[in-house]
């Protein structure tokens, strides 16, 4: 899915599926998506990548996971069926000074990363206005 809005918001919704949705008061510009299922692949799944699935298909399939998210404080987590907690994000910086590309559970070439819902008090030094 391609975002055309960098800045979005997060909810958590009954079924503990983060929500994503674009903020719109950041620019002129219409966003093409609203309302997207944050996934993270199964163990099983041979792909690592986070994502989002579109409005009609936040269940995702077999390779996919959900629902389960929580947020402890600001830190987004996700509670396993057996009642564990993971924060198994990390990133790999793509092509773009700034960005980066997510996975869950790939210690392969990433960076662990935490997600949270708070932004940092400072903002860092090395970020540019294009990676915003």
């Amino acid at each position: 899915m391609c975002f055309n809005s960098l800045t979005s918001s997060v909810t958590t919704d009954s079924d503990h599926h983060f929500v994503g949705n674009p903020n719109v008061t950041a620019g002129d510009v219409a966003p093409s998506w609203s309302n997207v299922t944050l996934f993270v692949p199964e163990p099983s799944s041979g792909d690592k990548r986070v994502g989002f699935l579109p409005p009609n298909d936040g269940t995702g399939n077999a390779t996919t996971h959900t629902s389960g998210f929580a947020f402890y404080g600001s830190t987004a987590m996700l509670y396993g069926d057996d009642g564990s907690i993971a924060t198994s994000f990390s990133g790999m910086q793509s092509q773009k000074n700034g960005i980066y590309e997510l996975f869950w559970n790939d210690t392969e070439g990433t960076t662990p990363l935490t997600l949270r819902r708070q932004a940092p008090s400072n903002k860092p030094s090395n970020i540019t206005s294009e990676a915003r």
